[in-house]
């Protein structure tokens, strides 16, 4: 394999980076918050956003003689706890503020849903900022093509026409799309772009209106107790019949971004797969980006996005980010659900029950993907790559540099067949060309059986229900992408090449940096935050977090921790961090941290202490 770093292949708009759960009440758990606190300390420059159902159903109302009344304080608590680690709500406007709205055909309620939405907009325009709020994205309700909308179709344009009236009412520049859809080319799909297309508007009476993007739902397999083939390939030819519809009748709108935003393996979050917990789920997610990537966005030249809807809490084969241990168990958000705000309130005003995260490749595969670079690069192969055939894919990326020709290369190759129980491997060598002369520090990172996999480790002990803090302790140390030996320094001349032989387990994700070396030291870490969690005992949980100093190259992470300023002070991470985020196990007790940041090839720059 060649990859010219020099031969520019386009932008790299970090279009994956995003994630959902149901139901929006999980955001008041300390659960879900110390999820967030690393979604929102990925690497890279690309902001998350979050899709989360029924967050309206956050929202009560009175009706009084003048309109309606709302309170909104349930809900500034849930996007405050977004925003504050530096995610983004992919915001669907559904729920029922205290089941005021029966009837989307009447127009008075029609308008009152306006009014909801207006005062929504206007509120956190004033609490975020416009620069925050029009970087956010607004969406329907969510599949209205099932059980979850009980308006009909007639109902959904009308309701659609409130809100885009609502919003363009406080700012034109907020986003809205939809239609969130679940089936192929539904009777509401279709009856959804017709009327933003051509429809009459309830409230203004004019034909058609604006659309911002538009939304489906395609999965690579049904839910099924079995592991079933996902075939991701089968989604991305569901997604283009919707293409080619919208393209066909609806010419408008062609161009318009276009997100399957709950873009899954396998239906159903909830039905448990033991390979959602390994490697084999972070190469399905590397390859589905990969493949919306060459068969949307460049045969097609289609705006695509994708979000895999893992965000949920839940246990080694459910479809979440993380490994949850504790006494909770968690909705399924299905259409019947109901949100208690009584139940809400008590339990943020209980004691927090204890619980422990576990980190899945899931999310490690997403600080692998958030190291990659703004420009995708030209990529040659003798024989040719094969990915929908064998599995074994890449996505090559670069970053300029400051008047120094290209300064980083970062390639990630993935090994993902379709069949969830193969294995084997595959031997690549790659051969990087286009790289300004200079010293050069090249790494690899894996997430594969024996990097980045705890759940191989918690099923050697037998699969406990109960663990202890060194058991917690050691299933953390497997869980971060592991560090293929040593970091090599190399020189390249004019003209010269870097090769490399890789090989590539089936399943596993591997990143290749190369980064030109540099006398600039990494910037020391800002904003150092800590939180006691509420963690197995006899330990407590440190849940630590910090601001990377802003910078176009690869920062590895280090936390140490002594008794006081003076320290003697330790490493408390078992390997380099790529995140932003680490959870410390800790006797009871105060201390001093200090967060250390590197280059790949460089000393570090220690943070200011901080007593915890």
């Amino acid at each position: 394999m060649t990859i010219r770093a020099d031969q520019d292949a386009g932008p790299n708009s970090g279009f994956w980076c995003a994630t959902g759960f149901s139901p929006a009440e999980l955001l008041f758990l300390p659960e879900m918050r110390q999820t967030l606190s690393f979604l929102g300390s990925l690497p890279g420059d690309t902001r998350p956003f979050v899709r989360i159902h029924y967050l309206l159903n956050l929202v009560t109302g009175m009706r009084t003689a003048t309109g309606v009344a709302y309170d909104w304080s349930l809900l500034d608590e849930a996007l405050d706890t977004l925003v504050e680690r530096g995610l983004r709500p992919m915001f669907e406007l559904m729920g029922n503020p205290s089941n005021l709205f029966t009837d989307f055909d009447e127009l008075g309620q029609v308008k009152s849903w306006r009014d909801l939405v207006t005062a929504l907009a206007a509120r956190y325009a004033a609490r975020f900022g416009r620069n925050e709020v029009t970087a956010w994205l607004f969406e329907t309700w969510n599949e209205p093509d099932l059980p979850f909308w009980s308006w009909g179709e007639p109902g959904l344009a009308n309701y659609y026409d409130a809100c885009r009236a609502g919003l363009d009412a406080v700012d034109p520049a907020l986003r809205l799309g939809g239609p969130a859809t679940a089936r192929t080319l539904s009777s509401t799909f279709r009856a959804f772009l017709a009327h933003c297309d051509a429809g009459t508007n309830i409230l203004t009476g004019a034909a058609g209106g604006r659309l911002d993007f538009i939304s489906v739902h395609e999965k690579g397999v049904r839910e099924s107790a079995e592991d079933l083939t996902p075939r991701p390939l089968r989604m991305i030819a569901r997604e283009l019949q919707a293409v080619d519809y919208v393209r066909a009748h609806h010419p408008r709108f062609a161009d318009l971004p276009f997100v399957n935003d709950e873009a899954d393996p396998q239906l159903g979050w909830d039905t448990p797969h033991t390979w959602r917990a390994r490697p084999t789920y972070a190469a399905l997610i590397a390859k589905i980006a990969d493949q919306h990537r060459r068969h949307l966005s460049e045969a097609r030249r289609v705006d695509a996005r994708v979000v895999n809807d893992n965000g949920f809490l839940g246990r080694w084969g459910h479809r979440t980010l993380f490994a949850y241990f504790g006494p909770r168990t968690f909705p399924g958000g299905q259409a019947g659900h109901r949100t208690d705000l009584a139940a809400v309130k008590a339990t943020r005003q209980a004691s927090a029950e204890p619980f422990a995260l576990v980190k899945k490749p899931a999310l490690a595969v997403l600080e692998l993907m958030g190291l990659l670079g703004p420009r995708l690069c030209s990529v040659a192969s003798d024989p040719p790559l094969a990915p929908d055939h064998d599995g074994v894919g890449m996505m090559a990326t670069t970053w300029p540099g400051a008047g120094e020709g290209l300064s980083r290369i970062a390639v990630l190759v993935y090994g993902s067949p379709d069949r969830i129980w193969s294995s084997g491997e595959k031997c690549l060598r790659v051969g990087f060309e286009g790289l300004a002369p200079g010293d050069y520090a090249v790494a690899a990172f894996r997430l594969d059986d024996a990097h980045g996999c705890a759940f191989d480790l918690w099923d050697d002990w037998e699969a406990p229900d109960q663990l202890d803090a060194d058991q917690f302790a050691a299933l953390r140390a497997a869980q971060e992408a592991g560090l293929l030996g040593a970091v090599e320094h190399v020189r390249l001349e004019s003209g010269g090449s870097l090769v490399r032989e890789v090989v590539v387990p089936l399943p596993s994700v591997t990143l290749l940096l190369a980064e030109r070396r540099s006398a600039r030291l990494a910037g020391a870490p800002t904003n150092v935050t800590a939180a006691r969690q509420p963690g197995p005992s006899p330990r407590e949980d440190v849940l630590l977090t910090w601001r990377p100093d802003p910078s176009d190259r690869v920062q590895l992470f280090d936390v140490l921790f002594g008794p006081s300023a003076a320290g003697p002070f330790e490493r408390v991470n078992p390997v380099p961090l790529l995140s932003a985020a680490f959870l410390h196990a800790r006797a009871p007790g105060g201390g001093v941290y200090h967060i250390e940041a590197r280059h790949l090839d460089g000393p570090p720059s220690r943070s200011g202490p901080l007593a915890f």
